[in-house]
């Protein structure tokens, strides 16, 4: 099924909000083991639009961007940003879902970095940050919803 996601329905005459409530509707019907309580956040967020705290006070936290084209280095940073942030504020997460409206690029040409590539590389970057703060984090996402 191929969706136009530049059809989503705004939410506060924003897609962006729209696309952020339709992950978080999603996140909050996810099938979690041992869920406990689901929390929406508004803004400031401190890194998450969402978020599910677990019986044993683990986090699983999603983040969403409507970025609906390969990534420029001002939406690299954005996530960077989403990550950090995420890791400062959430010291009990231990899965981190970044969803993009975007299957990523993975042509692999020669002397060319495919989207998938890049995003393999921030994955390892954003964990590093993780380990750092004595955090394990599972990093998904990048791929549509």
């Amino acid at each position: 099924m191929t969706i136009n996601w530049n059809n989503i329905r705004a939410l506060d005459n924003s897609q962006n909000e729209g696309f952020e409530e339709l992950v978080c509707q999603l996140a909050r019907n996810e099938s979690i083991p041992n869920k406990k309580k689901f929390i929406r956040k508004g803004k400031p967020d401190a890194g998450v639009e969402c978020f599910w705290i677990l019986d044993n006070g683990a986090e699983w936290a999603w983040q969403a961007k409507f970025f609906t084209s390969s990534l420029d280095e001002t939406q690299w940073a954005q996530l960077d940003k989403s990550v950090k942030t995420v890791l400062d504020k959430h010291q009990n997460l231990n899965k981190f879902y970044i969803a993009i409206p975007n299957d990523p690029p993975d042509a692999r040409i020669a002397g060319q970095k495919s989207m998938l590539e890049k995003w393999d590389e921030r994955v390892k970057k954003w964990e590093g940050w993780a380990s750092d703060k004595g955090l394990k984090v599972e990093l998904l996402g990048g791929v549509p919803i």
